[in-house]
């Protein structure tokens, strides 16, 4: 239990009852990260109410941006992870206590088991940004969330990636991904704690004309926000809702990047990446004239082409590149360019397990947590060179200036 996660959640002004002490008794289960993983049967139990009102509740408090949370899983081990790794178990809730202000008040919610909750769109008015209604609103990350110690960042991504072994289902009986989400969903200020499934509802929703004006916006609502000071900012899925691009009329819609179409035979070094960044399995799209493929923004750069010859290998058998070494910022730099996504470390213990300390009570005066490090396997110390290529160091710039010196 952390009394700092429960001391906020006794002050803080959420506007409902319920919902005030199932944050109190998520903040009972909280470390001192404040991050919980209680089920929604066990909430329930405690808070003597119904899961249905749990699960609604929850996702109350997380639009009043109080806390967030992420599926989670429990390997072999015993070691909960975000990665997709062994059996699903309870959410993990981290709680925003960075959050002081007092959330708004909303009215109560039907509490009947067969009564859904409906509740109407926010109104769009001529204010532009400042029109978001309250309630919708979440922390910039840079502003306000705080993750703990050496904890992996919040992914670009809600959801891990699919388990090993099991493919992604698309939306819309197997539809990708619509053109163009990637780009303004990146763009979007607190993307990081938003949901992204719901964001691509919203945005497959639209028309074709209405997407193009969305990509047109979004930047000028983010300069808009920098314009006023503002540090909170509405969620992308309710913005799409209510067509909070309305509001910028004149802007003239974005050409649409130029893309290649790139065959399913020449997406193994792609592939590769998508297993060192542990981003799950690469989506295929089928194209009715062109076969199994993938639209890219360019083709296959000479240093991601020189992954293809790991194909073949076990990442288990790979070297690993801990967390905040020169060699993991590099691999990190480059998997985000390659597959416009952050990748997603993987954590493992540093200290063999001693039953005689870690198995004693937290009380215990010898009790011992197990050290734990993020990190990634990687088929080379250090990511190819733009050649593709693999060296002692993957700094083409600096090799090409040092050539330059000598001569």
């Amino acid at each position: 239990m952390s009394i700092k996660a429960l001391n906020w959640a006794l002050e803080i002004q959420v506007g409902d009852s319920l919902s005030k002490l199932i944050l109190m008794a998520i903040a009972n289960y909280a470390d001192e990260h404040a991050v919980a993983w209680p089920s929604h049967g066990k909430l329930a139990e405690d808070c003597e109410m119904s899961t249905a009102t749990v699960k609604r509740r929850i996702a109350q408090l997380e639009e009043q941006g109080l806390l967030v949370t992420f599926r989670a899983w429990m390997d072999e081990h015993g070691v909960r992870n975000r990665d997709g790794r062994g059996r699903e178990t309870s959410k993990e809730i981290r709680l925003n206590l960075a959050r002081t202000a007092a959330a708004p008040t909303r009215a109560p919610e039907p509490e009947s088991e067969e009564e859904g909750v409906h509740t109407a769109p926010p109104p769009v008015t001529n204010e532009g940004v400042l029109s978001a209604p309250h309630g919708v609103l979440c922390e910039l990350p840079g502003e306000s969330l705080q993750h703990p110690p050496n904890e992996p960042p919040l992914n670009l991504k809600d959801s891990p990636p699919t388990p090993q072994g099991v493919r992604e289902v698309d939306l819309d009986q197997g539809s990708s991904e619509p053109d163009g989400f990637a780009e303004v969903w990146a763009m979007w200020p607190g993307h990081e704690v938003m949901k992204r499934h719901l964001a691509i509802q919203k945005f497959a929703a639209l028309t074709e004309a209405e997407r193009e004006h969305v990509r047109a916006a979004v930047p000028q609502y983010v300069a808009k926000l920098k314009q006023l000071g503002r540090t909170r900012v509405e969620n992308f899925h309710l913005w799409l809702d209510r067509k909070g691009f309305s509001e910028f009329p004149n802007v003239a819609p974005a050409a649409p990047p130029p893309r290649v179409w790139i065959p399913d035979a020449d997406l193994l070094p792609l592939d590769v990446a998508y297993r060192i960044a542990n981003l799950g399995d690469l989506r295929r799209t089928r194209d009715e004239e062109r076969g199994l493929g993938l639209w890219r923004a360019r083709f296959i750069e000479a240093d991601l082409g020189g992954l293809a010859q790991f194909r073949d290998d076990r990442p288990d058998d790979w070297p690993v590149v801990r967390q905040g070494s020169a060699e993991f910022a590099a691999w990190s730099r480059r998997l985000q360019d390659w597959t416009g996504f952050q990748p997603k470390p993987v954590r493992r213990f540093v200290d063999p397990y001693d039953p005689a300390v870690h198995d004693l009570p937290a009380s215990h005066p010898d009790f011992r947590l197990r050290r734990r490090e993020d990190v990634l396997h990687v088929p080379r110390l250090w990511p190819p060179r733009r050649d593709g290529t693999f060296g002692d160091h993957h700094d083409d710039d600096a090799t090409a200036t040092n050539e330059g010196q000598e001569r």
